[in-house]
């Protein structure tokens, strides 16, 4: 069977590290794409080992000009969107991921951002536009070739389990517009099949010394009460209390769907959860 040629846009990030780490071990060529190129800090001596495996290279989502011909030369089978953003605030991710907690004093600015300058740093721009442009880009690089690398190729969205209390719904909305338009392909007029995964929140297994670990476990610690002592009877807490899931577990998940030569389509929390027990 012939090599996998993976591109992870978002590659370096809290979740695309991960995928590319994942690809990796299941023996695929991996190119990690974001707007800096630069690899990630490792966490491990084994993330050295696997880190130094990964193509990681510069390119600006926004502009398929800076990446189509990485697509072509590359020969790539599938395409990972791993960008995205909870908040319309540039200094969220770093507050969140802060490994000195806790990073603020005052008013919490996750509660009260700051209003951000970069006009595409919105839910409609990240979440959806970007993930449009690259798989339109990646389709017409396909339907270039006259014949397939592979006769599968898939395009990944890390989409959402759903919104989050006191995030705004244009996240959750943001996310489904994406999905819908992957899905909603009428004329089969793209190559790449969708796969839509939809986790809920995540953490790292190799870092609890930063905000994301200490709402992972207050997370699951509610999810624990709602499902022992509640039994899951209250709707309204059930369609807010989920589930967290690690990022390993979704990268995992990632790459066992791209594996599968028979499965497009959406990747839910419970199943991500389920193939990782």
């Amino acid at each position: 069977m012939s090599t996998r040629n993976l591109i992870v846009f978002g590659g370096n990030g809290f979740l695309g590290k991960r995928i590319c780490q994942a690809a990796i071990k299941s023996g695929f060529n991996v190119v990690a794409l974001s707007r800096s190129g630069r690899q990630p800090d490792p966490m491990t001596a084994n993330d050295k080992h696997w880190m130094d495996r990964v193509l990681w290279k510069s390119a600006d989502v926004f502009k398929p000009d800076s990446y189509i011909d990485i697509i072509r030369e590359h020969n790539t089978t599938d395409v990972v969107h791993s960008i995205g953003i909870l908040l319309e605030n540039q200094s969220y991710k770093s507050i969140i991921n802060d490994v000195h907690f806790p990073p603020w004093r005052g008013k919490n600015p996750l509660l009260h951002p700051r209003k951000t300058k970069n006009p595409n740093f919105t839910y409609k721009m990240i979440n959806t536009q970007s993930a449009i442009l690259l798989n339109s880009a990646f389709n017409d690089v396909l339907k270039e070739r006259s014949q397939g690398i592979l006769d599968r190729h898939t395009f990944t969205y890390i989409s959402a389990d759903r919104g989050f209390p006191l995030l705004p719904n244009g996240y959750i909305n943001s996310k489904r517009e994406t999905e819908a338009y992957l899905l909603n392909d009428k004329n089969g007029a793209r190559i790449a099949k969708p796969i839509i995964i939809r986790p809920g929140f995540m953490f790292d297994e190799q870092s609890n010394l930063n905000l994301r670990s200490v709402l992972n476990s207050s997370l699951e610690a509610l999810n624990c009460l709602n499902e022992t002592i509640l039994k899951k009877k209250v709707q309204l807490i059930n369609d807010n209390i989920r589930a967290t899931v690690a990022t390993q577990q979704v990268a995992r998940a990632v790459i066992e769907k791209i594996n599968d030569p028979s499965f497009e389509g959406i990747v839910r929390l419970e199943d991500i959860l389920k193939n990782n027990q």
